[in-house]
């Protein structure tokens, strides 16, 4: 899985808000370029929790995403969650549906409270919004 972070904003693409995210979003902004996801803006601080159920495979630093929580489920499927500022599991750990992972950082770039949320089946990225939720 190679992840490098040069981060295109698609304003065509919106993402439902009603759906079950790993924090409450204040606003949802597709990713592209060599970057797929979402960059979701949250409240300060506020607690990220796993949206699927599944193993933690990576936690740490990952260059440059900060605090990074990688969680794959029993379907192959692999939840990133990126720019935490602390990380509340380690790696091996068994994770729950809505279990916090961490808590959201402030992207340096922007200012912003917000968690950089990415999906992949294998080594292709998968449109968050349509993850498996569960």
């Amino acid at each position: 899985l190679r992840m490098t972070d040069s981060r295109t904003y698609d304003k065509s693409k919106t993402a439902n808000k009603n759906l079950k995210w790993p924090v409450s979003p204040k606003e949802i902004q597709y990713v592209t370029g060599k970057v797929s996801g979402v960059a979701i803006t949250t409240n300060e601080n506020e607690s990220v929790k796993s949206i699927s159920e599944g193993t933690v495979m990576f936690c740490g630093v990952y260059r440059g995403f900060g605090n990074v929580v990688f969680v794959q489920n029993k379907s192959g499927y692999m939840y990133v969650y990126s720019n935490l500022g602390k990380i509340s599991v380690n790696e091996g750990d068994s994770i729950t549906v809505n279990q916090k992972l961490g808590n959201v950082s402030v992207d340096t770039r922007n200012g912003k409270s917000q968690l950089m949320f990415m999906v992949f089946k294998g080594s292709d990225p998968i449109d968050p919004s349509k993850a498996p939720r569960a």
